[in-house]
């Protein structure tokens, strides 16, 4: 069974289709979905789904985009959406400096802030990372304390030396971005430790990512070349000891040789 651990169907452009979505991720044997959040009304979106289809979990957060919106409301509502039997983290959170649609300064204190707020709901987090991996680095270990119930990194697409730092120091499940740039595997999974191999997922964040590739199909698993590319990605990680690869709706799984799938690692993480 696949886990997607991180879908956008509460994406204003897919929400509407997700009946016939759901229809076709489950026929390809993806038996869980995690919505994730990037702001309030993504969030809400994912309840909805949640409270609609049984497999369908979700996230809540405000993506680091949107930092500058923040405010008391935000985290009163983060609060009350957290509080839904199925909303398994807080996030997507974290950095993006490509674009810097929020000055840093700002994301990184609004960040902290949606630390502490999982921290003081005991939910794990997911950390969305672009090009910001010194700031990361810092605020993440200065802040440790408040990141005790896990964490799935999501959009990795820095350095091998960045990997073994975090691997080394955070006890997390990590996603790895793929898009053309899937060549970084090779380098970064020396540095994965195999005894941390089972909370290695590959996430190629197809609606995103490697979609951009194939302008026009959608974001789902009926996307063969989409899959194709996946796979393509996902081999890097393939000689790492005690894992096999699967694909599913929403990208890349990579499984361990246990039988249970890629829903064994997300769930140790959620």
């Amino acid at each position: 069974m696949l886990f997607d651990a991180h879908a956008h169907l509460n994406d204003d452009d897919l929400f509407p289709k997700a009946e016939a979505l759901r229809g076709e991720y489950l026929e390809n044997g993806v038996g869980y979905v995690v919505n994730a959040g990037y702001d309030i009304p993504s969030s809400q979106k994912g309840k909805i789904l949640s409270n609609t289809y049984p497999e369908c979990f979700f996230t809540v957060g405000l993506h680091p985009h949107d930092s500058k919106l923040a405010d008391q409301t935000l985290y009163e509502n983060i609060k009350d959406l957290a509080s839904h039997p199925k909303c398994v983290a807080v996030g997507e959170i974290g950095l993006d400096y490509h674009y810097d649609l929020s000055p840093r300064d700002v994301q990184a204190k609004v960040f902290v802030s949606q630390l502490e707020l999982a921290h003081a709901l005991k939910k794990p987090v997911v950390i969305h990372l672009r090009e910001a991996y010194g700031d990361f680095d810092k605020l993440i270990f200065d802040n440790k304390g408040y990141i005790q119930d896990g964490i799935l990194l999501h959009c990795y697409s820095g350095s091998a030396e960045q990997a073994s730092n975090v691997y080394n120091k955070l006890d997390h499940a990590a996603g790895d971005r793929g898009d053309r740039r899937h060549q970084r595997l090779y380098p970064v999974k020396a540095h994965i430790p195999r005894n941390a191999a089972h909370t290695v997922v590959v996430d190629t964040h197809v609606d995103y990512g490697l979609l951009r590739v194939y302008k026009g199909l959608p974001d789902h698993s009926g996307a063969s070349r989409c899959h194709n590319e996946n796979f393509l990605v996902a081999a890097g990680l393939v000689e790492i000891s005690g894992l096999a690869v699967a694909h599913g709706h929403g990208g890349v799984s990579v499984l361990k040789h246990d039988g249970k799938g890629s829903a064994h690692n997300k769930t140790a993480a959620y």
